[in-house]
């Protein structure tokens, strides 16, 4: 948020500065406590994705540039379209935009999610 604002050269005060730090944490709580319901919640329960939580969380980072004036930026038809209240372009495409660690971890959910479902349903 703050190499956003900086770069669009708008002042970064310490209030911004405080409303970032506070965002962050409350995105990470937000994140950490849908991904536990997810994770805690039966195969058939479950209808989102981590990427789906992780993309949600870009509200958080959006509301600090809002309230800081940041100028939005200029996405593609298909970012407009999937990702209407992501004007700073924040939300990512995949797990690996997060962290590449996660690559890994997300495809051994689906993949055990998958045989899951194939066990319980047959197909």
């Amino acid at each position: 948020m703050i190499a956003t604002l900086e770069w669009q050269q708008k002042p970064v005060t310490d209030d911004v500065r405080a409303a970032a730090g506070s965002a962050g944490r409350d995105a990470q709580a937000h994140v950490a406590g849908r991904l536990r319901a997810l994770f805690d919640a039966d195969i058939d329960a479950q209808a989102t994705t981590p990427l789906s939580i992780l993309r949600d969380a870009v509200s958080f980072p959006t509301a600090v540039l809002r309230q800081a004036g940041a100028d939005a930026v200029r996405r593609d038809m298909y970012a407009v379209e999937a990702f209407p209240d992501d004007e700073f372009a924040l939300t990512p495409a995949s797990l690996a935009d997060v962290s590449e660690d996660l690559v890994e971890l997300g495809i051994r959910w689906g993949a055990a999610k998958a045989w899951a479902h194939k066990e319980r349903h047959g197909s």
